[in-house]
Order: structure tokens, then C-alpha cells, then sequence
């Protein structure tokens, strides 16, 4: 039976930072990762315009079932077929990863600890908190164009850190 570790903290407060350092210390063959941010709720009902103003950093913005159906499959090792989120258009993509059991399962995200069902899963919980200045320096970057989308950015930076 899979352990599930949930690892959640802010925008940019060094959690996929810390699970690739795990991963290499417990061997990839042993972990798999999910990233909350591919639960998004599937959002193909909405027009482009209207998914663009979503906000995403709402618990509300999850596919909270489809989740714990997953967790519970992996725990109970059953392969998943795992959703993915495309940001290019802000949905869901057509497509899915298989992703089979393995000894340990990390879910990684800034509302990974926010659902009490899914919290309930987890085996581990951690919590990372991130200094502030860092943040702020990996947010400007993030802002600062890295993304070939343009419509990426719809907040401004203050938004993103009020809510973390």
C-alpha cells in the first residue's frame, strides 16, 4: 500500500524545490508526484474570456472527487490515468498520463492541505513556508515574461501574494 505525502506552502515557497531533492534521495522509482495544479476543474462549458478570470487560487477551482478517487486508487495500488492542465488554455488537456502505483506518493501544491478529505488521505503532511524575500524575487521573474503566453499573467504580483 502507497504512502501519500502531502507537501503544501505558498506561490513559490520552494515546494517542488524540496520534493525534487526528496525524489533524488529516495530514487524515482519509488516516487510518483502529482501536482495539484493538473485537478483543476475542467472548464471546457466556459468561453476563453470567462476561464482567463477564474480564480485559480481558490479552493473552489479543484476537482476535489476526482482527486480523492485518485489519492484512494494509488493507496490501494491501482494505476490512475491523471488529468493535465494546459495553461495555454487555461482547461484541461484532452489528454492523460498513466500513472502506476509506487511506493510513495507526493502531492504537491499551494492547496494541497486545504481539503479536509484529502488531508485525511495523507499519510504525511508538510507545510512549507517560504521567505517572504524569496517569494517576492521568483514571483518578478515569473511576471517578468518567463511565460510565452501573454495572458498568464492576469494578476498583478500583489495579488499573488495575498493569497499565500
Amino acid at each position: 500500500m502507497a504512502k501519500i505525502i502531502l507537501v503544501g506552502g505558498g506561490t513559490a515557497s520552494g515546494k517542488t524545490y524540496v520534493i525534487n531533492e526528496v525524489v533524488k534521495l529516495i530514487g524515482e522509482e519509488n516516487v510518483a508526484h502529482l501536482s495539484i495544479d493538473d485537478y483543476y476543474k475542467d472548464l471546457t462549458s466556459l468561453t476563453m474570456e470567462e476561464r482567463i478570470k477564474v480564480n485559480y487560487d481558490h479552493p473552489k477551482a479543484f476537482d476535489w472527487p476526482l482527486i480523492k478517487k485518485q489519492l484512494i486508487d494509488l493507496k490501494n495500488d491501482k494505476t490512475i490515468l491523471k488529468p493535465i492542465y494546459d495553461f495555454t488554455i487555461h482547461n484541461r488537456s484532452e489528454k492523460t498520463v498513466e500513472l502506476p502505483p509506487k511506493k510513495i506518493v507526493i502531492v504537491e501544491g499551494i492547496m494541497a492541505l486545504v481539503n479536509k478529505d484529502i488531508r485525511s488521505i495523507g499519510d504525511l503532511k508538510i507545510f512549507i513556508n517560504g521567505i517572504e524575500n524569496n517569494k517576492n524575487s521568483r514571483l518578478w521573474i515569473f511576471n517578468d515574461g518567463s511565460s510565452p503566453e501573454e495572458n498568464v499573467v492576469v494578476k498583478e504580483e500583489p495579488d499573488f501574494l495575498s493569497m499565500n
